[in-house]
């Protein structure tokens, strides 16, 4: 009978000549670990991956940002969202999305589009091929597009818009099965919208809003509950320019 003789980072493993080694029962440091088991003149060894991958997050310019421990953008019917999944490690490495606690989605840009375009959330979301992605309104993140279409032509069905407040979360996953800490940051989307717009108003302000000089332009952006938001193409921008 053969004896194996377990080595952690080169210190010796009790492992009673067993010929498989319980990994979880060391309690493995964070980081990356060399293994190895001699057994007579052959000492093969394998490298354990316990450092976490990571997803870095790259937002579309916001409207205003919001105060608070959490990034919390705002933006007019939608923005983007790019990840760079990496890790210390050689592989693969998949990037995940979740929206408001729902299921977590691979993340893979924007279908149809160039590799690393980023993926955009809307208030109801874009088709392609028949299927909605980055939906932020009910029916989930992604759905069949002829949902939708059939439901809207019910007046007891159809989907809500997903403007207001949301919470979005990423990871990865590495390629040794290491399932990276999430991430998270608020986005509050509003209706209407204009390119524009260069100062924003949240909230309830009693009087008008006065264009100052420079040529600014003034966006009112009532939050969702309390009627549209305004962008001043419809004629409603207070009061010309002093």
């Amino acid at each position: 009978m053969h004896v194996v003789t377990w080595r952690l980072d080169g210190a010796v493993v009790a492992n009673d000549n067993r010929r498989n080694l319980d990994l979880d029962a060391l309690g493995l440091s964070p980081g990356n670990h060399t293994v190895t088991a001699s057994v007579g003149t052959e000492t093969p060894s394998w490298t354990v991956d316990n450092t976490l991958p990571t997803a870095p997050r790259t937002l579309s310019t916001p409207l205003t940002s919001l105060p608070g421990g959490l990034e919390h953008n705002v933006y007019f019917g939608e923005f983007d969202m790019a990840l760079e999944p990496q890790d210390d490690q050689p592989g693969f490495v998949v990037g995940e999305v979740r929206l408001n606690r729902d299921g977590w989605f691979n993340y893979f840009g924007f279908p149809e589009q160039p590799e690393g375009t980023p993926f955009t959330f809307s208030h109801s979301g874009k088709d392609v091929k028949a299927l909605t992605y980055g939906n932020l309104g009910t029916g989930g993140l992604s759905k069949a597009t002829f949902e939708q279409s059939f439901t809207d032509a019910h007046p007891s069905g159809g989907f809500e818009p997903g403007y207001g407040t949301h919470t979005a979360e990423h990871r990865a996953i590495d390629a040794a099965g290491n399932i990276g800490d999430a991430e998270s940051f608020r986005a509050t989307v509003l209706p209407g919208g204009s390119p524009a717009c260069t100062n924003v108003v949240l909230g309830t302000r009693n009087g008008g809003l006065r264009e100052r000089r420079g040529g600014a332009a003034v966006c009112r952006a009532t939050p969702p509950g309390r009627g549209s938001a305004r962008d001043g193409s419809d004629g409603s921008n207070p009061r010309p320019p002093a």
